[in-house]
């Protein structure tokens, strides 16, 4: 179940690259907001394949939300200087907080991609952008597909050769966010535990 939650994380953070144009790299940047569902795919090695479905909410530089609906509902919402996580299945509430969250890289792309070829090398080919760490992040390689102009999969290989493939659909961009779209709220007899940063 970690684990599971480990390489969401790794995903939502490439997920603000939907434009395909002439230079999808340049096309990273140009992300203001977007909405999808999704279906995530999990392969851990030695075990089998895990499937999840839910729907994702960005609002780039600000905010991001990944909300699983099946099997078990739970959720991250991603800031600047948080991270929530519901865990459905413990009825858990666990808020990392604190002024470090900001330097950590991984988040950094989550909510401001400009900077990606800082820490990522970026390769493109066809409709196929290849993004590798230039250093140790717990995740080997990336892949994300442009298919009618959005990101329509996204596959990603940790460390250990677990495998995560998600793939978008109803995938919207530069829309107007409702201005609850990242209210989630858990149950009011939800455990709620806090861990700074």
């Amino acid at each position: 179940m970690i684990l599971k939650h480990i390489i969401t994380a790794v995903f939502i953070l490439a997920a603000p690259a939907v434009f395909a144009a002439e230079n999808p790299i340049t096309s990273l940047e140009k992300i203001k907001t977007m909405t999808a569902d999704f279906t995530q795919i999990n392969t851990i090695k030695d075990f089998g394949d895990d499937e999840y479905k839910g729907r994702m909410i960005i609002s780039g530089g600000e905010k991001a939300l990944w909300d699983y609906t099946e099997p078990v509902k739970s959720w991250y919402i991603f800031s600047k200087d948080s991270i929530k996580y519901y865990d459905g299945e413990n009825n858990q509430l666990i808020i990392n907080e604190g002024k470090e969250i900001s330097s950590n890289v991984l988040l950094q792309m989550l909510l401001d991609m400009k900077n990606i070829n800082n820490k990522f090398d970026v390769k493109t080919a066809g409709n196929v952008i290849s993004i590798t760490p230039k250093d140790d992040l717990g995740i080997k390689s990336m892949t994300l597909t442009v298919k009618n102009g959005v990101i329509s999969e996204m596959k990603s290989e940790d460390n250990a050769g677990n495998v995560s493939r998600i793939i978008f659909r109803n995938v919207k961009v530069n829309i107007t966010l409702p201005k609850d779209a990242f209210s989630k709220e858990p149950p009011k007899d939800a455990e709620v535990f806090r861990q700074e940063i």
